[in-house]
């Protein structure tokens, strides 16, 4: 008997004219174009302290993103009236949980890159490489967890417990040590010991040490402190190549503050540790003035919280982190965005 073979599938989808194809450029372009335009409205409605801390708290949640698809994130889910937002994820993947998004659900919208190969003969290329580049940009659909099927039976992100604050006091006075192999490696020492003038802690690049005054010691305070240093030895220490140094703190002294304040404030979320009475107040009225600077230091913030927090979930043991198996959630889609759309 015969083998029989496989008939080509035929696709009933008629080819665009090109017309039709212009028009729907088109129409994809004025999306993207409102999608940016509310992403910079909201921006620019952050004019103080407790809507930074609102943003700031909502980032925690979703740090694997950039800054641009928080905010729209965000943005959709006040307009929309919507819970707060937990996780999100694509209809396919929605579906592939068992979890299929609900009948008449309206999508979340996010940028995503459009990528390209490299090809011989254009800049960046690399015989036996295969490299990518960014062309543009397009947006992508995502549904939250509350717009599936069953929402409550969906298993618990661990990121989440942590955010949910089940990281306990004792893990969070440990923190200090898991954090000593990021400053070191950073070529810094840290060292508790009394601060005169009230500071909790100091970043010296002259000595390069980060120093917490010794009442929080042994306490879970520690940890937020250094989170704030340490964003501080990443985005404002270091010199340029003639020696001299990168970043003038006394020039940008609120920027600095702002950034390495909000990058404490998101890791400390993520990780359910109480920041007590900290706020950025500098934010009142700055992003107004410059929408673009707030966007600049909220992506170097998020930035950096996302490396402090890869490196803790890194060194925490999984009993630590009361975490079950990353494989059963959603996780934030792939992104490798090298600028603002």
């Amino acid at each position: 008997m015969g083998t029989r073979k496989p008939q080509k599938r035929t696709s009933t989808k008629s080819a665009m004219t090109p017309a039709e194809k212009e028009a729907a450029n088109e129409r994809r372009q004025q999306a993207i174009e409102k999608a940016h335009e509310q992403l910079m409205e909201m921006v620019g409605s952050i004019t103080s302290s407790q809507e930074w801390k609102a943003y700031l708290a909502f980032g925690a949640r979703f740090h694997r993103y950039s800054f641009s698809n928080q905010i729209l994130l965000w943005a959709q889910q006040i307009e929309r009236g919507m819970q707060p937002l937990t996780r999100v994820g694509g209809f396919g993947l929605w579906r592939e949980l068992q979890h299929p998004v609900r009948k008449g659900e309206k999508a979340l919208k996010i940028f995503a890159p459009l990528r390209t190969v490299i090809r011989e003969g254009e800049p960046g290329y690399e015989p036996g490489t295969r490299r990518e580049r960014i062309r543009g940009f397009t947006l992508a659909s995502v549904f939250d967890v509350q717009q599936v099927s069953d929402p409550d039976s969906v298993p618990q992100d661990p990121t989440q417990a942590l955010a949910l604050g089940k990281i306990t006091g004792d893990v969070a006075e440990q923190m200090p040590a898991s954090l000593q192999a990021m400053i070191q490696a950073n070529g810094y020492t840290l060292r508790f010991e009394p601060i005169p003038g009230g500071a909790e802690g100091l970043t010296d690049p002259a000595t390069k040490s980060i120093v917490i005054d010794s009442q929080y010691e042994h306490t879970a305070r520690a940890a937020a402190i250094i989170f704030h240093e340490i964003a501080h030895m990443l985005l404002h220490t270091g010199t340029d190549e003639d020696g001299r140094p990168a970043y003038d703190y006394a020039e940008h002294r609120g920027t600095a503050e702002v950034e390495a304040e909000g990058t404490a404030y998101v890791v400390a979320c993520h990780f359910g540790i109480d920041m007590g009475a900290t706020s950025a107040g500098y934010v009142a009225g700055w992003s107004q003035k410059n929408p673009d600077a707030l966007i600049t230091s909220g992506t170097r913030i998020m930035d950096t919280a996302r490396r402090i927090i890869a490196h803790v979930e890194g060194t925490l043991t999984a009993d630590e982190q009361d975490a079950s198996s990353a494989d059963d959630v959603p996780p934030a889609p792939e992104e490798a965005m090298t600028g603002q759309p």
